[in-house]
């Protein structure tokens, strides 16, 4: 799955970062996250400047839905 990056929103902790972004096959709005293990992780903000992340950038990879995932995830 492709995803056009549209949001990058840093927390309270200056290390994470909440990614949004738009598959362009469906229009649907997807906020991908890290799986590590047996639990999900925001981007940290080192990982998205070293791959320079920004709005506008398309990021590719095996994207999936995860059932246990709250909402907007």
């Amino acid at each position: 799955m492709r995803i056009v990056v549209t949001d990058l929103t840093r927390f309270k902790n200056p290390e994470i970062v909440c990614l949004a972004g738009i598959d362009p096959d469906t229009g649907r709005c997807v906020r991908p996250m890290k799986a590590t293990g047996d639990h999900l992780e925001y981007f940290s903000f080192a990982s998205v400047k070293k791959h320079k992340l920004i709005p506008g950038s398309c990021i590719e990879g095996n994207f999936e839905a995860v059932a246990t995932a709250s909402p907007p995830h």
